[in-house]
This record gives C-alpha cells, structure tokens and sequence, in this order.
C-alpha cells in the first residue's frame, strides 16, 4: 500500500462488479461512471458520478465485497492503492 500505479478504463467494461472482492481503491481524476446494482438478473443505473471520485474505499477499508456495479461511459483515467 505504498504505491499508486495507474488505470485506466474503456467504456461499456465493468470496473468493479457487484459482490466482488474489493483489492484496491481506485482514485479517479478524469472520466464519467454510472454506479448501480443488480437486481434478478437486471441491472439498474441510478447515479452518474463525474471527474474526481473514490471507488473501493470503504468495501477495502473493511474487508467487505462491493454492494455496487460501477460501469464507465467515457474513458476513465486514475490511480489505484491495492489492498
């Protein structure tokens, strides 16, 4: 946890699925992501989140899966701290 080291992401690919192990943070300075759930097989999108956000934080700082899909609709540039 020493580290940053960069990422970057392409629309339409998920970032972090819902129920998965949170490993890293990710810190994001340029890119738009839609964060929703999955609920019976249907996903549902209900927030946009814009340049300058935190992903990961609280299901890395307490060892808990990610409640959320965060999927990006432009190109997401940012750094990450793995766990």
């Amino acid at each position: 946890m020493y580290t940053l080291e960069p990422r970057f992401f392409i629309p339409d690919t998920i970032i972090i699925d819902q129920f998965d192990e949170a490993l890293e943070v990710l810190f994001v300075n340029k890119g738009s992501a839609l964060v929703g759930y999955r609920l019976f097989h249907e996903q549902f999108w209900a927030r946009l989140l814009k340049n300058r956000f935190i992903i990961g934080a609280y299901a890395c700082a307490t060892n808990k899966v990610s409640e959320f899909l965060y999927k990006p609709i432009d190109k997401v540039y940012g750094f990450a701290i793995k766990k």
